[in-house]
């Protein structure tokens, strides 16, 4: 494996456990809310996740620590990057002003941007690579018409989340304890 193949490894490694981390800190966020009630402080808190998550990574993430960050966050990659170049039709596509409000929405265009920041280094074929593997994809999903924004038609609307029971103590094993059998 060469180098570009080195360094396109690592890379994809910084961006999955980035995912993961903000997964981590995502959950550990939607397990304190009160539905209704913290609805304004719940895409705070999301982001709050998100900024930390990322932090982490790129403070520990080898040769690309030194790498310094074209955007500071998603946000500021988002209306300066992604909006001017991803242009589609309205009637066909959902879309939401206030995407920050939808916890999905974060996570991918979170997750569009650290690849971005990390993919724009790989010479003639990384933007390509970027987005067939990444935009094109997540996009179409984030973009749907039963995506995140599916309920924004007519403006801003939350939509409520998918219904589920309380999942049994001791069913799945911790990622920090994978040792542990669940019960």
């Amino acid at each position: 494996m060469g180098a570009s193949a080195d360094a396109t490894a690592l890379r994809a490694a910084a961006v999955a456990a980035a995912q993961r981390a903000f997964r981590r800190e995502l959950d550990t966020v939607a397990a304190g809310l009160l539905e209704d009630a913290l609805e304004g402080q719940a895409g705070e808190q999301v982001q709050a996740a998100a900024r930390r998550a990322v932090d982490d990574v790129l403070a520990g993430g080898g040769e690309d620590a030194g790498v310094e960050l074209c955007y500071p966050n998603c946000a500021a990659w988002l209306e300066g990057f992604l909006l001017p170049n991803y242009r589609r039709d309205p009637g066909t596509y959902r879309w939401c002003r206030t995407w920050w409000e939808h916890a999905e929405a974060i996570s991918r265009i979170e997750a569009l941007w650290q690849a971005w920041e990390a993919m724009r280094h790989d010479g003639a074929t990384g933007m390509a690579v970027w987005w067939v593997n990444y935009a094109d994809p997540i996009l179409r999903t984030l973009t749907a018409p039963d995506g995140p924004f599916f309920a924004c038609g007519r403006g801003h609307t939350v939509p409520e989340k998918l219904p589920a029971q309380e999942t049994p103590e001791g069913l799945f094993r911790d990622a920090d304890h994978p040792e542990e059998s669940p019960a």
